[in-house]
């Protein structure tokens, strides 16, 4: 007679797991629900082996990013919409997906479920990856049995945030990949032409310009010392990346981020734009304002914005309202405050915090085209005067030939 595993929740609320002899897998699962027990899962003792060794196998997971998780929330919410139970939901995506990290997370999350745990209560086991905002929501939806919905809103504001770190990013592709190609060229001329005018200009140096006395002791420096270069651009950056890691470094930088010429508005709308869609998600979904705001100040990802939203929940737990605890925010723009409180006078706090988004990522959009458009001539520019300076420098000699030949 075959023997089947199984895993049961008893009557008493406890987990339990055993080998079941049957004639058929039906039958084994009538006898364990005859005992009143509940089926977590059941199959055939071989199967449940091969599962055990597929699961104990030494292989190397890939690492799960944001993109997982958004595919994840995605699947999960047509699943549930259509009906499809959670725990089943889950063991499908794992079995469907070829992603080694992705399929162990979720037959994580899905084991957790099937002994009895709360999908959010699964997700706080992975806090890092998921974050508070994500778990929250997931909690109010269980409350109110709005799962799928929730999800669906939850991807949604994973992909609108996707969207806006690659806008950031391709704003900044352009200048950083100019100013590396700028660098390589320096190095090159100081490496393969430097030399070969040195020892045109041999002997002669008190006859060649200052520019161009200049950059031969730059050149002779980088090729014969450039440990010492190295050497001190490596402590330059070993004792950057120290101050940075204190909380006064972080704090400067994002201080900073927000003053800076040409990025710092762009900062600002990246900012009020995430802080407001965070709230405004939240409020939808049920959770209550001093954590939703607590979450956003979390999740606002500059340091003075996380002061200022923690500083309006505390203002709000003494009883103050927030209508004045944001226009009295030196970093929220007075019209989005006025816009702020016109909605929660009018009972619609969520619907304008979500307006005022998608009114701050359009701006964001065209801030993001123009700086782009500018950065391009300015990088050139620099480009010019690297490169044309070094070139200058060099050929200013043969100007003044004569001299040069004289001395």
């Amino acid at each position: 007679m075959p023997s089947f595993a199984y895993r049961v929740r008893e009557s008493s609320g406890h987990a339990a797991a055993g080998v079941l002899e049957a004639p058929s897998l039906l039958d084994a699962g009538k006898a364990l629900r005859a005992e009143g027990r509940t089926i977590i899962d059941i199959q055939p003792e071989s199967a449940a082996a091969r599962a055990a060794a597929a699961t104990a196998a030494p292989t190397r997971l890939r690492r799960v990013t944001g993109e997982d998780v958004l595919l994840l929330t995605n699947q999960l919410a047509v699943m549930l919409e259509t009906g499809v139970p959670l725990t089943e939901a889950l063991t499908g995506i794992a079995e469907q997906t070829r992603h080694t990290g992705l399929a162990h997370l979720v037959n994580d999350i899905a084991a957790e479920v099937q002994g009895g745990s709360d999908l959010s209560t699964a997700l706080r086991r992975h806090t890092k990856l998921f974050g508070e905002l994500y778990i929250n929501m997931v909690a109010a939806s269980e409350a109110s049995g709005t799962m799928s919905a929730m999800l669906c809103r939850l991807a949604d504001y994973l992909a609108s945030q996707r969207e806006m770190r690659k806008q950031i990013r391709g704003a900044m592709l352009y200048p950083v990949s100019v100013l590396c190609f700028s660098i390589i060229i320096v190095i090159l001329m100081m490496v393969f032409v430097l030399p070969r005018f040195e020892a045109i200009y041999a002997g002669r140096q008190a006859a060649l310009p200052t520019p161009t006395r200049i950059l031969l002791a730059a050149g002779r420096l980088f090729q014969h010392q450039w440990y010492l270069l190295l050497g001190g651009a490596g402590g330059l950056v070993a004792l950057a990346w120290y101050g940075l890691s204190t909380s006064a470094g972080q704090y400067w930088v994002n201080q900073a981020r927000i003053k800076l010429p040409l990025l710092g508005p762009l900062y600002h709308k990246v900012y009020i734009s995430r802080s407001l869609r965070t709230l405004g998600t939240m409020l939808a979904s049920g959770v209550e304002m001093l954590a939703a705001i607590r979450i956003t100040a979390s999740v606002a990802g500059n340091l003075l914005y996380r002061d200022m939203w923690l500083t309006i929940a505390d203002r709000l737990a003494e009883g103050r309202t927030l209508t004045e605890e944001v226009k009295a925010a030196p970093l929220i723009p007075s019209g989005i405050a006025q816009m702020i409180a016109c909605g929660d006078r009018a009972g619609r706090l969520s619907e304008v915090m979500n307006r005022i988004c998608e009114f701050c990522e359009a701006d964001l959009r065209i801030g993001v085209k123009a700086m782009t458009s500018l950065m391009e001539p300015v990088m050139i520019i620099i480009m010019g005067f690297l490169v044309g300076g070094i070139a200058m420098a060099l050929l200013l000699p043969i100007f003044s030939i004569g001299r040069v030949i004289a001395k």
